[in-house]
């Protein structure tokens, strides 16, 4: 069923047609069945549709042989009306979804003879779920799958069968003064038998049953208990110059009692001993005599940090002495005082830290010849630093290490020696009119000889004198 109004407003279509409709035309817009695209459909759904009306309309045009007369016409014109249609949703049929996976098995029902579990598994009435009136989805929401466990057999536990008569009474043990008589009877774990892991019966086998017999009382002769420990002797009726002394001890006729007629104990049940005491003389206890002064306290036993010193006095057992094995004196014969001396500070001696690392070498202290490199490493007065007047760590306070390097020889240029002894002077070398004579002395290049690359020596190895000689007139 259809309903709605139309839009007043209608658009004249350029379009002539030749044919009136003889009901209006509906047209709907491309949608699906559910209304606009991809939605659900539920109720009632709307829509556009048209509807299509034609009526005549006049109009005048040119007629006649040559067009000069005005004729009346009229041709269809075609209207198109808009509105908003509804409509019924169709109904939908529910479908399952897909099952979940299976739950976990429940447990067993029973531990043994076969039990059941079962696990299950639910789905939904959603793909798509019913619409407007459609169906419900066929079928159980929940699927249940069911399996039999602990199929082994259960333990059976044993128990007993009935008791068997009791026996008859076995003989008293004794003929007077209460025995004891016995009778058993039995049973067996046989109704049923344990079986597959199954328990034994609980308890025993035989039943045991007692009773008294022969209850009268036998007569009993009285018996002496052991005797008592000799009680401690009395005190002396002297301290001393002899006393007399007694002590006792005692037994009772209980082990046993005499009963039922039996006979009592023969003889005393108590037994004295006597003695001397105290023959000795009579002791005199010594008495202290009056303290002496106090001595000089003691050199202390620390000069620093905390000392001690003490001093003592005397005194003798003497007022009176201790005689006849009378008590010595209680307490010292010496008595002893004690105090704290020299509580200022110890002075704390220095003591050196570890030495740090080596610094580099230095340079060589020659470029040939052998020369020397050092390097050195310092220490410091902190482990522990000096304190109250400790002296300062002993030794220097770093460490030198030295190597030779360059112990190649250096160059040594060679020096002239001494110049030797002048030759004697040669002939002049004329006769007459004033000639020359020389004479010659020589060094050599020894002072030093020239070594290890050194320079030769620069100068003239020979040294020449000349003198004028002949000096008369040649005639």
């Amino acid at each position: 069923m259809e309903s709605g109004s139309w839009n007043t407003s209608c658009a004249i279509l350029n379009t002539v047609k030749r044919e009136m409709h003889p009901y209006p035309i509906y047209e709907n817009k491309k949608e699906d069945q559910n209304g606009s695209s991809g939605s659900v459909c539920v109720g009632f759904q709307t829509y556009a549709c048209t509807q299509t009306s034609v009526r005549y309309v006049s109009y005048r045009t040119k007629c006649g042989a040559f067009g000069w007369k005005r004729c009346r016409r009229s041709r269809k014109a075609y209207y198109r009306s808009y509105k908003t249609c509804s409509r019924k949703c169709p109904p939908v049929d529910g479908n399952w979804s897909s099952w979940i996976s299976w739950n976990g098995w429940s447990t067993c029902t029973k531990n043994c003879g076969t039990g059941g579990q079962a696990r299950s598994r639910t789905r939904a009435c959603t793909n798509p779920g019913p619409l407007n009136g459609g169906k419900q989805c066929p079928g159980l929401t929940t699927g249940i799958e069911r399996r039999q466990c602990n199929t082994n057999p259960c333990p059976v536990d044993g128990k007993w069968s009935s008791w068997t008569s009791w026996s008859s009474w076995s003989t008293c043990t004794k003929n007077c003064g209460t025995g004891k008589q016995v009778r058993t009877k039995t049973r067996s774990c046989s109704n049923p038998k344990p079986l597959y892991g199954g328990n034994q019966c609980p308890g025993l086998t035989t039943g045991v049953e007692n009773r008294q017999c022969n209850t009268n009382p036998c007569p009993i002769d009285g018996s002496w208990s052991v005797w008592t420990s000799w009680n401690n002797w009395s005190i002396c009726t002297k301290s001393c110059g002899t006393g007399d002394q007694v002590r006792n001890k005692t037994r009772s006729c209980t082990n046993p009692e005499p009963l039922y007629g039996g006979k009592q104990c023969p003889g005393l049940p108590t037994g004295v001993e006597n003695r001397q005491c105290n023959t000795n003389l009579c002791p005199v206890d010594g008495n202290w005599s009056p303290w002496i002064s106090w001595s000089s306290w003691s050199t202390c036993t620390k000069n620093c940090g905390n000392g001690s010193q003490g001093r003592t006095r005397t005194r003798s057992c003497t007022n009176p002495k201790p005689l006849h094995g009378g008590q010595q004196c209680p307490g010292l014969t010496t008595g002893v005082e004690n105090r704290q001396c020299n509580t200022n500070p110890c002075p704390v001696n220095g003591g050196w830290s570890s030495y740090g690392s080596w610094s580099p070498w230095t340079s060589c202290t020659v470029p040939c010849g052998g020369g020397s490199q050092s390097r050195d490493k310092h220490r410091i007065c902190s482990n522990p630093e000096p304190k109250y007047g400790g002296s300062h760590c002993v030794g220097s306070s770093s460490e030198t290490a030295s190597l030779p390097c360059n112990i190649s020889p250096c160059p040594i240029n060679g020096g002239w020696s001494s110049h030797g002894n002048w030759s004697p002077w040669s002939s002049c070398n004329v006769t007459c009119g004033g000639g020359k004579k020389t004479r010659k002395r020589e060094r050599t290049c020894s002072n030093p000889v020239p070594k290890y690359g050194g320079n030769q020596c620069v100068g003239i190895r020979t040294e020449t004198a000349a003198d004028s000689c002949s000096p008369v007139p040649c005639p």
